[in-house]
């Protein structure tokens, strides 16, 4: 059934620049407002009953190598999560000079601790650190994230027994709360990482959907939207039904590339250097031109956050279970 509250309707235009113009009539289209602090709430609470009724104290490790205030902030809202739901919580601090293979071995004895279920390692490490190696260091059946290559093959090849990557879980989640029907529609991927887009594009291309995904010129260019995106990739993102966008670049986005009624899910988030305010990929106005949108912030993150839980229960019960 569908929860109140997990969306709103937009009240009226957003207008955050005069100089990104919206289509004539566009003011009486506003957009749902997929909102993922009340759906984060409603996961939240079915892990914590789980966690009440299971018997189990799932236990969560994060490892944190050096001092990215974004990182330690992620870090600090996914232990607030987990002390409000039950779930023991550990943080293992590096700094940016530690020897990798001080890191490497901490990883090791999580591994082999029975109270430690499921094991995070907060992205992204520092340049010196070789991020592969620490990851496949990992038991990939305590990857929370899911990001080890295990894992991802998993999901590229049809799923596997492990859960979903958590930011995965997230966007799907969205999407579902629309309750559109995915089956035949397209989809466009945008970001800077294969490990995200290529399972995310299995998982929707099981859902029916014919799904491309893109990376935009790195580093991103400072011209407008239609000089940053080559001519093959505006095409995709125009006629896109269910448009990802995950590239880290401010108002990428912007209401001329949307199709009318689509499904747009902003992950990135950039914070502005002189106001300090959160910007997603996708530029408020687009609100006029989609038929859903996920705010920034209170769309993606909270709901990544409430998967990291619902992950780490998940594997709980399976290591009891073995």
């Amino acid at each position: 059934m569908h929860r109140p509250g997990a969306f709103r309707r937009r009240r009226g235009m957003v207008s955050a620049s005069p100089a990104v113009r919206c289509p004539r009539g566009a003011k009486n289209m506003p957009a749902n407002i997929l909102d993922g602090r009340a759906i984060a709430a409603a996961i939240r609470d079915k892990v914590k009953e789980k966690i009440k009724t299971s018997g189990i104290t799932p236990g969560l490790a994060v490892v944190l190598v050096g001092g990215n205030p974004a990182s330690h902030t992620y870090v600090e809202l996914k232990e607030r999560a987990c002390q409000d739901v039950g779930i023991h919580f550990e943080k293992y601090l590096f700094t940016e000079t530690e020897p990798q293979e001080r890191v490497i071995t901490r990883i090791q004895e999580l591994n082999a601790r029975h109270d430690i279920h499921a094991i995070l390692v907060q992205l992204p490490l520092p340049n010196s650190f070789d991020e592969n190696a620490v990851i496949r260091t990992m038991d990939h059946r305590k990857d929370v994230d899911g990001f080890h290559p295990a894992n991802i093959t998993a999901v590229l090849q049809g799923g596997g027994y492990h859960p979903l990557p958590v930011l995965i879980k997230a966007i799907m989640r969205l999407i579902e709360e629309t309750r559109v029907p995915l089956a035949g529609k397209s989809a466009t991927i945008l970001g800077n990482s294969d490990v995200f887009m290529k399972p995310l594009g299995a998982v929707l291309a099981r859902a029916g959907m014919t799904v491309e995904w893109t990376t935009p010129p790195n580093p991103p260019s400072p011209k407008a939207s239609e000089d940053y995106f080559s001519e093959q990739m505006l095409e995709k993102i125009k006629n896109a039904d269910v448009l990802v966008v995950a590239v880290g670049k401010p108002w990428a986005i912007t209401p001329d590339l949307v199709k009318s009624g689509a499904i747009v899910i902003d992950v990135g988030t950039t914070r502005d250097p002189e106001t300090g305010q959160l910007h997603g990929d996708v530029h408020p106005d687009v609100a006029n031109i989609a038929a859903w949108i996920t705010p920034v912030p209170g769309g993606v993150g909270p709901v990544t956050v409430a998967m990291l839980l619902e992950n780490t229960i998940i594997l709980a019960e399976r290591f009891r279970n073995a």
